[in-house]
């Protein structure tokens, strides 16, 4: 069988996920082909009888002869394109993590595929000894006074991001892993609605909408996430000022710019990243832990630490594969001094910990595993290397 893969963006990221997943599909016996955003037509797709897609509907001009797959990591609340519609007999829809609490429907989506790992960085020696105490590798979105929505002005007092910032903050609580963006998203949604409505006109704001509603998922998305990170940040710089924060956006934020570093696209440099720091900090609004940064920094003899979550059991969270205080560290916004300065006066157990963990991740988390699953959905036979 022949595999088109296509990144969601030309990025190294994204090249990262279809290039180790692509591998994997050939080792198993397969023939694959990786195209980039800009080359996605009709003749370069008709290569494969495969089409595996990230975070794209089924185009309604692919050949129905061709089996469309698509892996969606990126969703915004009100945002949803065509995965169920579009589908066809072999077509296949994967979710990074829980659809429920993504907010796709279940009868739409086929299975969860987690991110994996190339094993050749579990394979080379450790190289870094630990340098810094804490670091938070992932961006941050731009300071609120700098966001930029859309310009209506919620009617007698605040504008439209004012309002939701405020809305957001009174809704969600800070590293508690417990946001489901529909849950917020059709409570503002439907008041947003109405209110602009009256002020504006139900037809001025009909022609607006879809402009509106993407901003509103975007920040649905942002705010928990801005929320998150700046408390974070700021927990860690109580406990050590041997802090690194890495990504977008960092340096704009006065009290952490001398600690942040810009967004880098070496992988080696965010890898050896991981490596030095004692602790790697995770945070995810929707609780979902087995994330590429957990995973690689895992491999390359990182330790991380992520916030407890509401409910354990939602596939993608860290306690389905990783034992809390035996494969990573766990807190909780109230104990975060307590169980990170455990974790940096304490080297023996952070090394067993990286021990373990890398144990599971040989087991389960490699891409072949990510492939055998994919075979095996299709129907097709291949051979795990």
């Amino acid at each position: 069988m022949r595999f088109v893969f296509v990144p969601s963006e030309d990025a190294p990221y994204d090249w990262r996920m279809v290039r180790g997943l692509s591998q994997a599909i050939e080792a198993s016996g397969h023939d694959v082909r990786l195209i980039p955003p800009i080359e996605y037509t009709r003749d370069n797709l008709a290569w494969g009888d495969v089409v595996f897609d990230i975070n794209r509907a089924r185009p309604g001009w692919l050949p129905e002869n061709i089996a469309h797959i698509v892996w969606v990591q990126d969703f915004r609340p009100g945002t949803i394109p065509l995965y169920g519609e579009r589908k066809r007999g072999n077509d296949l829809t994967y979710v990074l993590a829980d659809p429920d609490a993504l907010g796709l429907s279940r009868p739409k989506v086929d299975g969860v595929l987690l991110t994996g790992i190339n094993p050749k960085l579990l394979a080379e020696p450790q190289k870094y000894k630990p340098i810094i105490d804490i670091s938070m590798c992932g961006y941050i979105p731009e300071p609120l006074e700098m966001a930029v929505y859309p310009g209506y002005r919620w009617p007698g007092q605040d504008s439209f991001g004012v309002y939701c910032h405020k809305e957001m903050e009174r809704m969600y609580v800070p590293l508690t892993g417990h946001l489901k963006g529909n849950d917020f998203f059709e409570p503002l949604a439907n008041a947003f609605r109405e209110t602009l409505s009256q002020a504006y006109g139900a037809d001025v704001v009909q022609e607006e909408w879809e402009k509106v509603v993407r901003s509103l998922g975007y920040w649905i998305i942002d705010q928990p996430r801005r929320l998150d990170r700046i408390k974070l940040a700021q927990l860690s710089l109580e406990v050590t000022k041997n802090c690194l924060f890495m990504g977008n956006n960092w340096k704009r934020y006065p009290e952490f710019a001398k600690f942040a570093a810009s967004h880098t696209q070496n992988e080696g440099h965010l890898l050896r990243t991981y490596a030095e720091s004692k602790i790697n900090l995770h945070t995810n609004s929707h609780g979902f832990g087995i994330h590429s940064r957990v995973l690689e920094a895992m491999s390359v003899g990182g330790f991380i630490m992520t916030h407890t979550v509401v409910d354990t059991t939602r596939t993608g969270r860290m306690a389905e594969y990783f034992e809390p205080d035996k494969h990573f560290g766990e807190f909780t916004p109230e104990n975060f001094t307590e169980r990170a300065r455990f974790w940096l006066e304490n080297d023996a157990a952070r090394q067993q910990a990286i021990v373990e963990a890398k144990k599971i991740i040989v087991a389960k988390h490699l891409w072949k595993h990510r492939a055998a699953q994919i075979l095996h959905d299709l129907g097709l036979k291949g051979v795990l290397p």
